[in-house]
């Protein structure tokens, strides 16, 4: 349970850093992880 808590929480923070990112490479300076969560299904 360790191991998995570490590896969700990792996920988690790329997937956060990765918004971010994008964020930056579009020039907004907010960005909507639940507006891109769902334009990628």
């Amino acid at each position: 349970m360790y191991s998995v808590g570490w590896a969700l929480i990792t996920f988690a923070m790329l997937y956060v850093l990765s918004g971010v990112l994008d964020s930056w490479k579009w020039g907004r300076k907010d960005h909507d992880l639940t507006k891109k969560f769902e334009d990628g299904l």
